[in-house]
């Protein structure tokens, strides 16, 4: 049973979907300012972001299991919705390295360029995401929802229930693609951090890997000192990384970096962080040198 008391790695361990329902309505875990540690009571987390009512909390937990199933569309549903001609946004939040070894034909791959656009649809578009088995695209699908998206869902099961259950023309993904693990989502660290508290970072000293996500064109046009661009040899070398490697990721404005946060979560990664805003949060917050683009 939780009560105030229960420390949120208990928390998470009860209700599996308590991160994703603690950020889509109360904005808890979205980032630095407003994450948990395992550790922390419920009370203390609560009392650290305005005082929630404790008793709201657990009761809105409860119901936790319901958000994830509102999320969720089955794949069926997505291609009849396609077929019918209804006006989705089917949406792949894979990497650039899953989508080209298999995708669906009606999707689109969340890119730089299309996260840009993304922030100017109306938050009533009808979205779809969708990643290799459904985890991090009910993850996405969350954060989304908490950006005030209405009618974003996770496609369950992702890709890799599309082939065997309504379209054989797309390859299995089960063999080409990542292992994508189904544990819990307790982690130390959140999944944002700021421009800021990244430079912070840098000047007390602390260990930790900032790579780079964009293309290498971009790099070129400005790239942070002490960054790391992550080709395709370089994601190979972080694979075999220890798992509790301090990560933090930055693209162009925090959806790729995002993607690829959760990415490497599926791998293993404990204490993985994308830097909210991206590269052009760091050249306003931190150093005007840095051009923007």
């Amino acid at each position: 049973m939780i009560t105030k008391d229960t420390p949120m790695e208990q928390v998470l361990a009860e209700y599996p979907a308590a991160q994703r329902a603690l950020y889509v309505k109360y904005h808890i875990g979205g980032c630095s300012g407003c994450g948990f540690s395992p550790k922390d009571t419920l009370a203390e987390v609560c009392a650290h972001n305005g005082d929630l009512p404790v008793a709201e909390v657990i009761d809105w937990l409860g119901k936790s299991p319901d958000l994830d199933r509102q999320l969720e569309v089955t794949p069926t549903e997505v291609r009849k919705a396609l077929a019918d001609g209804e006006e989705i946004r089917l949406l792949d939040v894979r990497t650039p390295e899953e989508w080209s070894e298999t995708r669906i034909p009606e999707a689109r791959l969340i890119t730089e360029g299309l996260a840009e656009e993304m922030l100017d649809w109306p938050r009533d578009t009808p979205i779809v995401l969708h990643c290799r088995t459904g985890r991090r695209s009910l993850d996405s699908a969350a954060y989304l929802k908490g950006k005030g998206f209405s009618q974003v869902r996770s496609m369950q099961g992702g890709i890799t229930a599309w082939p065997g259950d309504v379209d054989r023309t797309v390859r299995d993904a089960s063999e080409a693609d990542p292992v994508e693990s189904g544990g819990e989502m307790a982690e130390e660290i959140p999944l944002e951090v700021s421009a800021t508290e990244v430079s912070e970072f840098t000047q007390s000293g602390k260990d930790f890997k900032l790579l780079d996500v964009r293309t290498q064109e971009e790099w070129d046009m400005a790239h942070i000192e002490g960054a790391t661009l992550l080709t395709e040899e370089k994601t190979k070398e972080v694979l075999e990384w220890p798992r509790d490697t301090r990560i933090v990721l930055h693209c162009h404005h925090g959806m790729r970096s995002l993607s690829a946060a959760e990415y490497f979560k599926q791998q293993g990664f404990t204490q993985v962080s994308s830097m909210a805003g991206g590269i052009d949060a760091w050249s306003v917050d931190v150093d005007t040198s840095v051009p923007r683009y």
